[in-house]
């Protein structure tokens, strides 16, 4: 590095086109650029406290505890197209959400179908059943290329087994858990259920394929878009690992017109209904 005005430090990192700025004395980091493609550069600061606001306004939401709205959830099968934006555009492949609500059987499954258009002849089928209408899991299943991962849930506890051709014998495990967690499968129905207000913050306690607990924190803004009369809520989770999702969710109807994803930086994903 080099020294640069106040004090600071700069270390930079060509091949990944970034630079931090760290103070001279405390080795905070105080200033990190990240230069992407088509000459966008990305400037991130700490926030203040007056940014972050009062931590005890974050509320957590776990199952049984939650204000949702399940009455917005209503089964519906849906089919999307994926598509790589950033860095450079192309297709990447078809996504399918199909939820079914059976309110007498007091069960919710989601079935999402991935098929993955880069890789031929790949299809990810992530099939999650929660209880009605707490949402609280019951069990996730995911196969691909002969594969499957399976969690089952119950009493403060889950049990993880992997099989398939190139796991042999199978492989099972078991996980506590210190406090309920919804399966971050259905992260993308909750924020339907959520009371959308510009400015809502929340955080959803979830459990991932590894029985790893997440943290999702949401965020909301409202914004108007063209050829639309109602407005549309822009939901954008944030898990711990840095991953970003946004949601573009219809005020009238509450049906996801939208989906990005930015699982690293440079990195932009656009999910969006097909036309069929």
């Amino acid at each position: 590095g080099h020294g640069t005005a106040g004090g600071r430090q700069e270390v930079s990192s060509s091949d990944l086109a970034r630079r931090f700025f760290v103070d001279g004395e405390t080795r905070e980091l105080v200033q990190t650029t990240l230069a992407l493609r088509r000459g966008v550069t990305i400037t991130l600061v700490p926030a203040t406290a007056d940014q972050l606001g009062p931590a005890g306004d974050i509320a957590s939401i776990q199952p049984g505890t939650a204000p949702l709205d399940v009455s917005r959830l209503t089964s519906y099968d849906r089919r999307y197209q994926i598509r790589i934006v950033e860095p450079t555009e192309q297709d990447f492949g078809t996504t399918s959400r199909q939820l079914t609500v059976d309110e007498d059987a007091g069960r919710a499954t989601l079935v999402v179908t991935t098929e993955l258009s880069m890789t031929a002849g790949v299809t990810v089928r992530d099939s999650s059943v929660a209880f009605w209408p707490s949402l609280r899991p019951i069990s996730r299943t995911i196969t691909r290329q002969g594969s499957r991962f399976e969690i089952v849930f119950s009493d403060g506890r889950l049990e993880r087994t992997v099989s398939g051709s190139t796991v042999e014998p199978n492989e099972t495990s078991t996980i506590e858990l210190d406090s309920p967690a919804f399966d971050e499968n259905w992260v993308g129905e909750l924020v339907r259920t959520l009371p959308l207000e510009d400015g809502y913050r929340t955080s959803i306690r979830a459990v991932g394929l590894d029985g790893a607990r997440k943290q999702a924190l949401v965020s909301v803004e409202a914004r108007q878009v063209a050829g639309r009369s109602d407005r549309v809520w822009t939901v954008r989770t944030t898990s711990d690992d840095g991953r970003e999702l946004t949601y573009d969710i219809a005020d009238s109807t509450r049906e996801v017109l939208r989906m990005g994803r930015s699982p690293q930086v440079g990195l932009l994903i656009d999910i969006a209904p097909t036309s069929e």
